[in-house]
C-alpha cells in the first residue's frame, strides 16, 4: 500500500497545487484532499483505519477552523501521533503558539512559489521518513 498524506483545506485550486507539488517529490504518495472543515472530521472519525504519513490543515477555513480540527484529529487515538502541520496563508504568533498547544508538529505559512512548497513537502517527508522530527521550514 502506498503512503498517504491527507490535506484539509477549503481552496480546490490549493489541493490541485498541493497534489502536483507532491507528485514531484513522491510520486507514489496518495494525497487525500477534503475540502470541508466538518466533513474532514466526520471522515477522520469514520475511518480509523484512515492513517496518513502527515496531516495539514488550513487554518482559516468557513464554519469549523483548522485548530477546532486540529484538536479533533488529536483526540483520535489513530491519529493522534501523526505529524500533523497547520497550513495558511498567514499566521500570527498567537495562532502557532495556540496550535502548538493543541499538538501541531508545526506551522507553514504557504508559500508564495511552487518550488518553495515542493521543498517544504520534500523536507517533511524525508524527515518522517526516516524517521526524525520534520524541521519545519515557516515560508511565505
Amino acid at each position: 500500500m502506498n503512503p498517504s498524506c491527507l490535506l484539509i483545506d477549503d481552496d480546490i485550486d490549493e489541493h490541485n497545487l498541493f497534489t502536483y507539488a507532491m507528485s514531484q517529490v513522491n510520486p507514489k504518495m496518495e494525497c487525500i484532499a477534503i475540502c470541508s472543515s466538518t466533513q474532514a472530521i466526520e471522515r477522520v472519525k469514520n475511518e480509523p483505519d484512515l492513517k496518513p504519513l502527515f496531516i495539514f490543515i488550513d487554518l482559516k477555513m468557513p464554519r469549523v477552523g483548522g485548530k477546532e480540527v486540529l484538536k479533533e484529529i488529536k483526540g483520535l487515538r489513530h491519529l493522534k501521533d501523526v505529524p500533523t502541520f497547520m497550513y495558511s496563508g498567514s499566521l500570527s504568533p498567537s495562532d502557532m503558539s495556540e496550535s502548538q498547544k493543541l499538538g501541531s508538529t508545526g506551522c507553514i505559512v504557504k508559500p508564495g512559489r511552487f518550488i518553495k512548497l515542493v521543498d517544504v513537502l520534500k523536507n517533511i517527508v524525508t524527515s518522517i521518513e526516516s524517521g526524525t522530527p520534520p524541521v519545519v521550514i515557516s515560508t511565505s
